[in-house]
């Protein structure tokens, strides 16, 4: 038995497709000139790398909110002590992902060691 794919469908709108990239190109483009003139990027990138981290520990199951992870990075310790573990598994998945992107924008490559010695930050 052979398995044969339903056919792809003949109305795709390109037009509205290639309107939403055009458009998506021109704020990435604006984002991008912001960051180039702030002294700071980070205080651009970093809430949006703990908000991923938050939303990819929920996937597994750990709860965390985005507040209790700033409020982490501020005081080192959320409000109740039973949340603790959990806000800090964010937080360090927040920090192993911004240490992975710097060794990718440093020219590293992504390799078994690199995504090994990632994880065991968590």
């Amino acid at each position: 038995m052979t398995f044969v794919p339903n056919l792809l469908s003949p109305n795709v709108k390109y037009d509205n497709m290639l309107s939403l990239m055009d458009e998506a190109r021109g704020r990435l483009g604006t984002l991008e000139g912001v960051g180039r003139i702030m002294p700071n990027p980070n205080l651009l990138i970093r809430p949006y790398i703990t908000k991923e981290a938050v939303h990819s520990s929920k996937i597994e199951g750990t709860m965390a909110s985005i507040t209790d992870v700033f409020r982490f990075d501020l005081e080192r310790m959320p409000n109740k002590y039973d949340t603790y573990s959990r806000v800090r598994e964010v937080h360090n998945y927040s920090i192993a992902l911004q240490k992975c992107l710097a060794r990718i924008d440093a020219g590293a490559d992504i390799t078994l060691d690199m995504i090994k010695s990632v994880h065991h930050m968590l």
